[in-house]
């Protein structure tokens, strides 16, 4: 029994620093590379501000994952509904290549480019209530760029915002009700997006997750998305 014990014992003397070794070896702490491994699920809301907007529900899945100092976020966020009867769905595939860089063990910063495939299927014009035309869905996309903040102000919690800039496009089938014509139109714009994340890792694979972003469109056009969820770390 003693040999087992002291077996055991030059193992875990050997394991812990070289654990410990690891993470110091990246500059960050337990808790911050214990999100670099996190994919979320959450549940809440798109809403579109202003005199014809409205809301409508949304899921939104999403982690991270890192290669070195080298880090890929993902997202996408399926929001499906009607306002007024009208449909407004938005369908957002998002890619987020950036790089890890160490300001200390509990806090890092990382640029990133956002790379996004976008569907939505919004009435045109600056409406969403154009009873006379309505657009069909079609594929745009998103290229931009920005930057995020992980937090860890204690042990097991992380702050994430972020914020960036992107170019916007989309081409819409546009049907005159009329007479019965159609015709494909687009829309290219700038997109300004903010967002706040925060995570609580229950244990070493499991986490709770609170997200809320703000997207502005530069038509004038506010989108505001939220959830709340869990997250599995792997």
């Amino acid at each position: 029994m003693q040999k087992k014990i002291l077996t055991v014992a030059a193992v875990l003397a050997i394991i812990l620093p070289i654990s410990s070794a690891a993470y110091a070896s990246d500059g960050l702490g337990k808790t911050l590379n214990t999100y670099y491994g996190t994919e979320n699920l959450s549940f809440g809301g798109l809403t579109y501000s202003g005199s014809d907007g409205g809301t409508i529900p949304q899921i939104r899945l999403g982690g991270s994952s890192r290669i070195g100092d080298f880090y890929l976020g993902n997202s996408a966020r399926l929001a499906f509904g009607k306002i007024d009867g009208l449909k407004a769905d938005r369908y957002a595939f998002n890619f987020m290549p950036g790089w890890i860089i160490p300001l200390n063990s509990d806090l890092d910063i990382i640029p990133y480019v956002r790379l996004a495939a976008v569907l939505q299927e919004q009435y045109s014009g600056t409406s969403l209530r154009n009873p006379g035309n309505r657009a069909d869905l079609k594929f745009g996309y998103d290229l931009g760029g920005g930057a995020a903040l992980q937090w860890s102000p204690i042990s097991r919690l992380v702050v994430m915002p972020s914020a960036d800039i992107s170019y916007y496009r989309q081409g819409y089938a546009q049907y005159n009700n009329n007479n019965d014509t159609h015709s494909t139109v687009y829309l290219s714009t700038t997109e300004y997006r903010e967002k706040l994340g925060v995570y609580y890792y229950l244990t070493n694979w499991l986490n709770i997750g609170v997200h809320v972003g703000a997207d502005q469109f530069g038509t004038g056009t506010n989108l505001v998305s939220y959830g709340a969820g869990l997250g599995i770390n792997f």
